[in-house]
């Protein structure tokens, strides 16, 4: 917790303020705890006095007082800071909270790491100790960290005096991996052939006096630096013990002027709990009378509820009578349908005269799914009326599988019956989707090369494009309503999900796969598996087309888009393409789809007129383009660099 400075001048000045802020949840966790070491428990007594009844509360609210001596606490809570001053450094639990950059005491501050460059020297080389030269030679020389084992092996053979720095640096160097690198220290070469003759038996050792006598100069100078450098870091040690000393008494002073401001505080609160307390007593009386009234209430609805049961048993003796009256009248309901059999007869004779106009009109059924599916609509319509009125009864069965079904089926209509209202004719489908002919054309993808793969048919209008025009084409769909329209016109529709379809089709299978208003759909973990997928069962140099509104346009972006109900987000351009490309497919690029899109006709002004470049920027996000397609291909390279699993 950052508590605030008291010798700060903002917290002199406004010591009503510093008060405040010591009210809330950090203030009650505190004298949670002090209640706790000097009471054994963590309960308020004061909160005792908001029970029921003035005695109890004046009794709670004097034992608050008496169990929690604000100058006692203060007393003891200085007490304890004083006796733990001299403590060991351990026995206080490690704070978790941030300091602030201003409160940090001296950091022992370790030598730095050389910059990567061309060359160094070898003085450069052994200035760093220990491990940071072990961390230093690995990185300048090999451009890479040491593993544990490295580390571990060169630590320990360094401390025991097995190798000297200089061997430990040429050994290093002159490895495979350094020659590699081929970072030159200058003055390395001959001291390290040096300590290597040093191990030459009998040759080594003549060799070692001789060094050793004629280092011997340079070894009393480098004593002597020793000795100024260990001076030097001991006096910092020392300057860094006194700062920490200073530091810790100046924080001292400071944590008893926030105690002497957290007294003041506790002596507000407990001022105004007792201001409190006949409010609370007062709320409390007010219940009761509202729980007697409430009491008085539930007896007349006793009574209201026996007239009820009185006027049901009349109703039922009615029912029954009424249910008497009806048999009667069935029995000659029944009589007369006997008189009717003969009538029956012939209408049959009828019907079997117009079964052939029946079977013609059957033939026209597929004109006739609109009517049906306009019907569906009414009774989606009708099952939601009835699903906002009461349960009648409180055991009614949970819906079974074909319940769901038939629900599924008219959420399905539903959503035709939307289609229908707002995304065009299928005429106008057709001549937008149109377009991605010369695509194909372009990659080379021509009738018969093989099967184009259409996800989210719809209706088929695609599918029924891509027909006319010679191309094998199948689409896939999970609205069976749509898929039976495209079954019914005699196009290759199949009702299942389209991740599941793909991943039952084999590897290089298909020569394209199109998907216009499906990803806007999706959540970006199922986009990904989509791209995934398609990326998989393409062929090398396939195309992947996938087509989305356009949030560049300002309308579509913040009113077209959320007209279905069904979308997710819109999904900027930029973004599409990156996923696209990020996931392994190459050349994506972006198509602004403005054909038969209905696109303001809105021009720009002149440069002559008033905030011309504001107004033209407007034009510009109203008159963008509605929607927009993403054309990527596959690469032909064997792997595929980011296919997801």
């Amino acid at each position: 917790m950052n508590h605030p400075d008291p010798s700060h001048p903002d917290n002199r000045e406004n010591p009503a303020a510093a008060a405040k802020g010591l009210e809330g949840q950090g203030l009650e966790e505190l004298m949670a705890r002090i209640r706790l070491e000097l009471t054994g428990s963590a309960e308020d007594p004061l909160r005792m006095a908001k029970a029921p009844g003035g005695e109890a509360c004046a009794d709670a609210a004097e034992l608050g007082a008496d169990s929690l001596s604000v100058d006692e606490v203060i007393a003891r809570v200085r007490r304890e800071l004083k006796r733990r001053r001299g403590g060991p450094s351990g026995s206080a639990e490690a704070s978790t909270t941030p300091v602030p950059v201003e409160d940090r005491l001296p950091r022992w501050q370790a030598a730095g790491s050389l910059p990567l460059q061309p060359q160094y020297t070898l003085a450069e080389m052994l200035r760093p100790s220990d491990g940071d030269f072990v961390d230093n030679t690995f990185r300048i020389l090999l451009r890479r960290s040491a593993t544990a084992a490295e580390k571990a092996h060169y630590l320990n053979a360094l401390r025991s005096g097995g190798s000297g720095k200089v061997e430990i640096l040429g050994h290093i160097r002159f490895s495979n991996e350094g020659m590699q690198h081929g970072v030159h220290v200058d003055g390395l070469l001959v001291p390290y052939k040096l300590h290597r003759w040093r191990r030459v038996p009998v040759l080594g050792w003549f060799l070692a006096t001789g060094i050793a006598v004629f280092r011997l100069p340079r070894l009393f100078a480098y004593l002597q630096r020793l000795e100024a450098a260990g001076a030097q870091e001991s006096q910092q040690v020392g300057r860094a013990l006194n700062d920490l000393a200073q530091a810790a008494e100046t924080r001292q002073a400071q944590l008893g002027d926030q105690l002497d401001t957290l007294a003041g505080s506790q002596r507000r609160l407990q001022a105004r709990l007792s201001a409190e307390l006949p409010v609370h007593a007062e709320a409390i009386d007010q219940l009761q009378r509202q729980l007697a009234a409430q009491a008085s209430l539930t007896a007349q609805i006793e009574d209201r509820l026996q007239k009820l049961d009185q006027l049901e048993a009349t109703l039922i003796a009615r029912f029954e009578s009424a249910l008497t009256t009806q048999a009667d009248a069935l029995v000659r309901v029944e009589s007369a349908l006997t008189n009717q059999a003969d009538a029956h007869a012939r209408l049959e004779h009828r019907l079997e005269a117009e079964s052939s106009m029946v079977a013609k009109a059957l033939a026209d059924a597929v004109g006739d799914r609109r009517t049906v599916h306009a019907i569906e609509r009414q009774l989606v319509d009708l099952s939601d009326r009835m699903n906002q009125q009461p349960a009648k009864s409180s055991a009614a069965a949970s819906n079974g599988p074909d319940e769901d079904q038939a629900s599924a089926g008219l959420l399905d209509a539903h959503y035709v019956s939307f289609e229908d209202t707002f995304r065009g004719t299928r005429d106008d489908i057709k001549a937008r989707a149109g377009q991605y002919l010369g695509t194909f054309r372009e990659a080379g993808i021509e009738p018969g090369d093989g099967l184009i793969l259409d996800l989210g048919c719809g209706r088929g209008e695609w599918l029924e494009v891509l027909s006319e025009h010679g191309y094998a084409s199948r689409g896939v769909d999970m609205n069976s309503v749509m898929v039976g329209e495209a079954q019914a016109v005699g196009l290759d529709a199949v009702e299942q999900d389209a991740i599941a379809y793909l991943r039952g089709l084999d590897n290089d299978s298909v020569s394209a796969i199109t998907s216009m208003h499906l990803v806007e759909h999706l959540p970006y973990e199922t986009l990904i598996r989509l791209v995934d997928e398609a990326l998989r069962v393409l062929r090398p140099g396939g195309v992947l087309i996938l087509e989305t509104p356009n949030p560049e346009n300002l309308t579509v972006g913040s009113y077209w888009f959320y007209m279905d109900p069904t979308h997710r987000n819109p999904i900027p351009p930029p973004l599409l393409q990156w996923v696209v490309e990020a996931r392994g497919f190459e050349d994506a690029a972006i198509d602004r789809l403005t054909l038969n899109r209905g696109v303001f006709d809105i021009q720009p002004v002149g440069e002559d007129v008033a905030a011309a470049n504001q107004i033209n920027k407007i034009v510009g996000l109203l008159t963008a383009a509605p929607d927009y397609a993403i054309v990527a291909r596959k690469p032909h390279a064997d792997v595929v660099l980011g296919q997801g699993a």
